[in-house]
């Protein structure tokens, strides 16, 4: 299956001035920016960020499935939105006042600067990690991805977090719909897709497959009508994107009856996986009762899904440390989120969607470990043709 290239799709009108360029997409105008992180104009990537994939989520949509924009024809393509820096995060967990919004469904994309209309080119779409309550786009930035191998197209997406994304209950069901972060992911995914009804002959290979939770909240005594339309137009308070939410994957019972992508599959953890999510430091692991309450849950790889699959399933194992998490966490080695350090080029996320970087040592610059995996995907590209 071919790919074509996201945002070249859109003819390139001009450069409006050296390390910017604008591209039409029929129903706007895209302002992007070429110029690299470290300040040199007209690089070999063009970042567009803040371009929307659906409707703000407000009023009357908080709590419901993302609405498709209008995305019918304009004239010289509509108003040129200015898309050279980031979109909003969504609201974080702590919450703090000045930063997320809840108009936030936007996506974060990376071209490289020189694909034309003709390209066609696989696309990385990448979900961020975050516990389904913090992190953005920002944190985790793909210009190495495009930069190192200039023959991709990286997007990213931002979906709404906490309370907004995942609040549930049975007035909830009744009148909105339950895991509307989750639907926003797949939402982003789809307003890619969607560019084949807009300028050009574009798909893209169904390589993201998400499972479907369900979430309870405590009950109230009200008609779900009540109790949506009371709490939609409230203004949201720094106390409620902490909502006391119970996760209940069903992800077994999913997997039992087949309702999941037929897609190859890669899952793996880091060696200190298990240490990070222990719940405490190795001294405070005495008895067989701090093992008991301490221990937060276990990983597992689920073979029967790679049974159902009926694809290509790859397992990893990842031991190398991220060393800024090492240096207070000794006992982990290779912790939780290690391998992201190396695939985002020394970066960390940090609260309040932030983040900070680390550049690499000659040891781990030798790794080649990002370049190495974005030839794989360009010979896997290759392969689907």
């Amino acid at each position: 299956m071919h790919l074509a290239f996201v945002f070249a799709l859109g003819a390139i009108l001009a450069l409006p001035s050296a390390g910017q360029q604008i591209v039409n997409l029929g129903y706007t105008r895209l302002l992007g920016n070429s110029t690299t992180p470290t300040g040199i104009e007209n690089g070999n990537v063009t970042f567009f960020g803040g371009v929307r994939y659906a409707k703000p989520p407000l009023g009357d949509l908080r709590w419901r499935a993302p609405q498709r924009l209008d995305e019918r024809p304009i004239p010289l393509g509509g108003e040129l939105f200015d898309a050279r820096g980031w979109g909003n995060a969504s609201i974080q967990k702590p919450a703090r006042v000045d930063v997320g919004s809840e108009d936030c469904l936007n996506l974060a994309i990376w071209k490289p600067t020189n694909a034309t209309k003709k390209s066609r080119l696989p696309v990385a779409v990448y979900i961020h990690g975050g516990g389904f309550y913090a992190n953005a786009p920002k944190a985790f930035p793909l210009y190495d991805w495009v930069s190192q191998n200039n023959s991709i197209v990286g997007v990213s997406i931002t979906y709404r977090l906490g309370v907004l994304g995942f609040l549930g209950s049975q007035y909830i069901a009744e009148d909105g719909d339950l895991n509307a972060g989750l639907l926003d992911q797949r939402a982003g995914i789809e307003w890619v897709n969607l560019l084949e009804e807009l300028v050009s002959s574009f798909k893209l290979l169904p390589t993201v497959a998400v499972n479907q939770l369900h979430l309870e909240l405590l009950s109230f005594r009200a008609s779900a009508r009540e109790v949506t339309e009371t709490m939609r137009p409230l203004k949201l308070a720094l106390s409620l994107t902490d909502p006391m939410v119970s996760f209940l994957t069903s992800q077994a019972k999913l997997v039992k009856q087949g309702k999941f992508a037929p897609v190859d599959v890669m899952v793996g953890v880091t060696s200190g996986d298990g240490k990070t999510f222990c719940g405490g430091k190795p001294e405070q692991f005495i008895t067989e009762d701090d093992i008991r309450t301490r221990t937060v849950f276990q990983m597992a790889f689920n073979s029967e899904m790679v049974v159902k699959l009926k694809r290509k399933a790859f397992a990893f194992l990842w031991n190398a440390p991220n060393t800024v998490m090492y240096q207070s966490r000794l006992w982990e080695w290779a912790g939780h989120t290690s391998d992201i350090y190396f695939l985002f080029d020394g970066t960390n996320s940090l609260a309040n969607a932030e983040n900070s970087f680390t550049p690499f040592n000659e040891d781990q610059k030798g790794r080649g470990w990002l370049s190495q995996k974005a030839k794989s995907l360009e010979k896997a590209h290759r392969e689907w043709k």
